[in-house]
């Protein structure tokens, strides 16, 4: 009904994105209401991170880079960026620089935490991905999530048996 709606293409685009479905059709709609909307910020993330499930990483983070300059406070940005040269491009180092530099901008945002679990479970460094872990388990205290997250701490300890117990 109205093809030219920023809000709806974002919307569409992402429900393409997150249940995978259509990650080539998520893109073209991101694109487009970037060409609508070029100063929006939320939506230039949100299309960099489309394009890693059509292999197309070294585009989004060309993307992601050009937000950072323009945004550099942008959490969001950071974190994505950090997935596109973990998962993309198998480039962990520079994920959690990435990383780093999010959680630094937004603290209690338990992704930042988890993708920087991730990224040292990935690189064998098990004493900081319990580290990570216990730290989410810290920003959710009261959830069922924290009891997960202290076991993959004690999974990353090698503590099995307590692990299996939380």
């Amino acid at each position: 009904l109205e093809p030219n709606n920023v809000i709806a293409l974002q919307n569409y685009g992402g429900l393409l994105q997150w249940n995978r479905s259509d990650p080539e059709s998520a893109i073209k709609l991101f694109k487009k209401a970037v060409e609508l909307d070029p100063q929006n910020i939320s939506l230039k993330v949100e299309l960099a991170s489309a394009m890693k499930y059509m292999d197309q990483t070294d585009e989004g983070i060309r993307i992601l880079l050009d937000v950072i300059e323009e945004q550099p406070d942008s959490g969001a940005a950071y974190r994505i960026l950090a997935e596109l040269y973990s998962d993309g491009k198998f480039r962990h180092d520079e994920g959690i620089r990435a990383m780093r530099r999010a959680f630094e901008l937004d603290p209690s945002h338990p992704q930042n935490s988890f993708m920087n679990a991730v990224m040292h479970w990935r690189l064998g460094d098990y004493e900081n991905t319990a580290a990570w872990m216990n730290h989410i388990a810290k920003l959710v205290p009261n959830s069922d999530e924290a009891h997960v997250y202290r076991g993959w701490a004690l999974i990353a300890e090698q503590d099995f048996e307590s692990a299996r117990a939380e």
